[in-house]
């Protein structure tokens, strides 16, 4: 059995650290994280997630499309050893052959950005509501 002065220190210790609010001890674990967890350095290159598009627009005009398009080429740059994948879906009001014309303007900048025209899958995909453009780079199998 411990003494009752011991007993109410080690109480006291307890009640310090247990009698804190739930924010107080978040607060207290993310400073010693920040202060102890080394960081680590940024990648020299981008990294992607690829279960989603890199980039995905809709009816834009060329000027703010081809924007959108040095960034696509600077990441298949970037990466050689990847393909870019553009994935065109017209919209409800499109006319016949739209997705295919925006694929190929899409790939024809791109190329002209750099990238080899076999790095350059295009797709059709059909319709949505909205005329909308995925692109994707991903690494060759």
């Amino acid at each position: 059995m411990v003494p009752a002065p011991l007993a109410a220190e080690r109480q006291s210790r307890y009640a310090l650290v247990f009698g804190w609010s739930y924010k107080m001890r978040f607060a207290i674990a993310l400073i010693f994280l920040f202060l102890f967890v080394p960081s680590t350095p940024a990648p020299s290159r981008i990294v992607f997630v690829l279960d989603s598009p890199f980039d995905t627009y809709g009816d834009l005009c060329f000027e703010d499309e081809k924007a959108r398009l040095d960034n696509f080429a600077i990441a298949l740059q970037q990466n050689p050893d990847w393909i870019g994948y553009v994935v065109v879906y017209a919209g409800n009001k499109s006319c016949p052959g739209e997705a295919w014309y925006r694929a190929n303007r899409t790939k024809n900048w791109v190329v002209k950005r750099g990238v080899e025209a076999n790095r350059i899958i295009l797709r059709d995909a059909g319709y949505l509501e909205d005329v909308t453009t995925m692109l994707q780079p991903w690494p060759r199998h």
